[in-house]
């Protein structure tokens, strides 16, 4: 009888014994785990394509399905060494909670991409606050809203409008678009979000079909993993084996460049083609017809969301699009004849679409043109203003605002 139980024992202190042993390398794995994460994160800077990763936590879905800004995050972005503070209020939206919409104060909501948000830019000098301070010279107290979305394109600009109008109710709006990458933007179909970051194109679905990168997304010793195999080993990789789902590569088709990243089409260079029928990939049909259709349809939706209240649209240009020097180097640099392209037939196109509407369509590039000092109106060498260029920008939209707001 004590035989028989002693030997019953046994696989039982053994059991107890593996399970001590797997719960030690469990933890041991888990330190490591940590140990490594927290050494990743405090040593190793991220490459500057890896920029992105600095918003994580930024973005979020809203409740009509769209994408937004977070409420209420706080963090910081840093690009090429430049840190700047991120607020996004309660709203969704980048700055201080907005005044009560009740306290008699006009209400203006300004709506747009990483221009509008003041991408590398001081919170008080992105271009919403900037204008709020111009109405105040005109004697207009107004509660100005930041609705600047980083990669937005023009149709996204139009169903975010209408989700932050519910909350903020605004008096009247500012739709600013840009002919420098808000023609490509447009053209994307596919979004995610993960860890609060926005991801398009090819990457959106590799973050929904890749358990390894949204690993990369959540560590960044998997991320710096995953960059050593994509350099290393890159058919290992599942950055190059997702394949794309191929409503957007069609939708996209004729764009210059390829897909997924369309490099050649990001200045929105292109857009000043004499021919709008030009076709800049042999086999496609020509992308300047479709990107002119969406603006115009994204236009329409803010003019109907906007109802009676007023509404300016404003086109804004690239430094590219009306500095010469600045504009024969992107023709060099993206392979472009400069003789099949003439200059700010984009942002006429542009105007055009808005002056059908019956809008007030504003163009503010002759002022930005007459500027002394070009590439000071710059954060970036060309595509993000200062906020020189935003007081500038600023400027002409209250001229043709504030009396509206009377």
């Amino acid at each position: 009888m004590a035989a028989t139980t002693v030997s019953a024992r046994k696989p039982r202190r053994l059991r107890r014994r593996l399970l001590f042993v797997l719960i030690a390398l469990v933890l041991v794995a888990g330190v490591t785990g940590a140990l490594l994460e927290i050494g990743f994160r405090l040593f190793w800077r991220l490459p500057p394509q890896y920029a992105m990763f600095e918003q994580a936590g930024l973005y979020a879905a809203t409740g009509d399905g769209g994408i937004g800004l977070a409420p209420g995050f706080r963090g910081a972005l840093d690009v090429d060494g430049k840190v700047t503070d991120l607020r996004i209020n309660s709203l969704g939206m980048r700055g201080p909670e907005p005044r009560p919409g009740a306290d008699g104060r006009p209400r203006v909501l300004v709506l747009g991409d990483s221009i509008v948000f003041g991408f590398m830019c001081a919170e008080e000098d992105a271009l919403p606050p900037v204008l709020a301070e111009e109405l105040r010279r005109r004697g207009i107290d107004a509660t100005v809203g930041n609705g600047g979305i980083p990669g937005f394109g023009t149709k996204h600009m139009a169903g975010h409008m209408a989700w932050l109008d519910r909350a903020f109710q605004a008096d009247a709006f500012v739709f600013c678009s840009s002919p420098g990458n808000d023609g490509l933007d447009d053209m994307r179909q596919q979004f995610a979000i993960c860890a609060g970051m926005r991801f398009s194109g090819h990457m959106a679905r590799l973050v929904n079909e890749s358990a390894r990168m949204r690993a990369a997304v959540y560590s960044r010793a998997w991320l710096w993993l995953e960059t050593w195999i994509y350099t290393n080993q890159p058919g290992w990789s599942p950055l190059l084996n997702v394949q794309p789902d191929m409503a957007e590569p069609l939708a996209m088709a004729g764009m210059p460049g390829a897909y997924p990243g369309f490099q050649r089409s990001f200045a929105g260079m292109f857009l000043d083609a004499r021919d709008p029928q030009t076709i800049f990939n042999p086999g496609t049909w020509p992308p300047i017809p479709r990107v002119y259709a969406t603006i115009r349809a994204s236009f329409e939706r803010a003019r109907a969301i906007a109802g009676e209240r007023p509404l300016v649209f404003t086109v804004i240009p690239t430094l590219w699009q009306f500095d010469d020097e600045a504009r024969v180097a992107k023709f060099e640099d993206l392979r472009f004849d400069p003789a099949d392209y003439e200059k700010g037939l984009a942002i006429k196109r542009w105007v055009e679409v808005g002056t059908a509407l019956g809008e007030a369509t504003l163009d503010v590039t002759p002022t930005l043109a007459a500027a002394p000092d070009r590439a000071g109106l710059f954060v970036d060498g060309g595509g993000h203003y200062s906020r020189s260029g935003s007081e500038l920008i600023a400027r002409e939209i209250a001229e043709r605002l504030a009396p509206l707001l009377r």
